[in-house]
């Protein structure tokens, strides 16, 4: 594994350079979109974005986990150290449908807690990103960073706006939930939420998510079914240096590099609004 600084840089790099291939995918009529084995959707461009990530990643000598690429099997990747986790783009019927709320997901995991987490959003010119123990950054206009001179993470906290969430002030209690519909126990939870307080409600893919909790929209979040690791470890640290918990729903810090590669699930809450 190198030095961080001797890679940091070259990975700020790559995510300019996906500004113009998301745009030019996006900007596409002729989009090639196929099914995987699980019905859910992938299109050239998810393949396009984990190819420029990966080919980058490998260079830093630690281990890369993506969406759109193999996973070893847990005999060989259980020891190991260190490991970066990608979603090269995160809300592909977003992206399939023209809407610019989808995003990379990008987290360095060291002994099984992710370390430094990076939220993409292309179209939008977003980019948020924590280190442990640093806290948690926004760069808007993030392009326009081509234009400004930068060698490391310290550089780049330095043009960022530090980001700490502050709940909502509205009474109605706002809880953010999966896409999914059915769970029972969300159905019973929501059913007693509302005996105790106004409730309302959104679904959102993970990276629109951890954006709305990020910009205080909601008092808590939950998902009671489970959830693959490269949704989930980047909005972890990045919640959770901006003053948000992200635990199990058993009180729990979540561990990655799991064997099966999903966590069964998560909420994401303020002390004061833990509701369970």
């Amino acid at each position: 594994m190198k030095p961080l600084n001797e890679w940091f840089k070259g990975l700020i790099d790559v995510f300019l350079e996906s500004h113009s291939l998301f745009h030019h995918y996006f900007n596409r009529s002729d989009l090639k979109i196929k099914s995987k084995k699980d019905g859910s959707k992938v299109t050239e461009c998810d393949l396009e974005a984990n190819k420029l990530f990966s080919v980058y990643l490998d260079k830093t000598e630690i281990s890369v986990f993506s969406e759109e690429s193999y996973i070893p099997s847990y005999s060989k990747r259980r020891d190991l150290n260190s490991c970066w986790i990608l979603d090269p783009l995160d809300g592909t019927h977003s992206f399939i449908n023209k809407f610019p709320d989808f995003g990379v997901l990008l987290a360095l995991v060291e002994v099984r807690r992710p370390i430094l987490g990076f939220l993409y959003f292309p179209i939008l010119d977003k980019l948020y990103f924590a280190a442990k123990g640093q806290g948690t950054f926004l760069i808007e206009n993030f392009h326009d960073l081509e234009k400004i001179k930068y060698d490391d993470f310290e550089a780049l906290k330095e043009i960022g706006e530090r980001i700490e969430v502050e709940k909502p002030k509205e009474r109605i209690i706002k809880v953010m939930l999966s896409k999914k519909k059915g769970i029972v126990q969300e159905e019973l939870f929501l059913e007693e939420l509302g005996k105790q307080y106004a409730v309302d409600t959104v679904r959102q893919s993970s990276c629109r998510r951890f954006a709305e909790l990020l910009e205080g929209r909601y008092h808590f979040g939950v998902r009671f079914h489970p959830i693959h690791e490269w949704d989930l470890v980047a909005g972890d640290i990045i919640l959770n240096e901006a003053g948000m918990n992200v635990r199990s729903l058993q009180d729990e810090f979540i561990l990655y590099n799991t064997e099966s590669f999903t966590i069964p699930s998560v909420k994401y809450f303020f002390e004061d609004y833990k509701l369970f």
